[in-house]
């Protein structure tokens, strides 16, 4: 799925792989909190809920 996801030409290697996973699934849940407060309360990178 990483590989999928990212483009990559081959596979990464299954440590990589997970901490790329991470980063994708953070990525995206931070988005979708963002999109609940409407992108307010940002400072400074992190999320004031």
């Amino acid at each position: 799925m990483v590989q999928t996801l990212l483009k990559l030409p081959g596979c990464p290697q299954e440590g990589a792989a997970d901490a790329l996973g991470i980063v994708i699934c953070h990525a995206n849940s931070t988005q979708g909190q963002l999109a609940q407060v409407g992108g307010r309360g940002q400072r400074k990178g992190r999320i004031k809920m």
